[in-house]
């Protein structure tokens, strides 16, 4: 009876969100992308670096997508971030005419990113 009674108070618990499973939260901020030339003219190789932090605790791998103006700009490139580190990624992309809006996102993480 004693067992079952723990067993009943920990399936309790475990439901009313009382015990914290692994949580996934990846994160990528404005100032974690970052370029080897602030002001590139057109035709100009830029390096674009992107850092990514896992602020969850659970180990994740998965990807990172570059676009410019909401297009792809090279191939998702791999990451593996261990709990509280980083891990960075690159590509190199020839600058364009115009203005642009870069920006980064996660991509197909093999664990579900609980904090998007």
């Amino acid at each position: 009876m004693k067992n079952l009674l723990t067993a009943i108070i920990f399936l309790a618990i475990l439901l009313s969100g009382g015990i914290s499973l692994a949580k996934t939260d990846l994160s990528i901020s404005v100032t974690d992308i970052t370029f080897s030339k602030e002001e590139p003219l057109e035709g100009d190789k830029v390096r674009v670096f992107v850092r990514v932090f896992n602020l969850g605790d659970a180990d994740v791998y998965g990807f990172v997508v570059l676009l410019n103006n909401g297009k792809e700009m090279a191939d998702p490139q791999p990451i593996s971030v261990k709990i509280n580190t980083y891990d960075d990624v690159f590509i190199d992309w020839q600058a364009e005419a115009g203005t642009f809006d870069i920006e980064a996102k996660i991509a197909g993480t093999n664990l579900a990113d609980e904090n998007s």
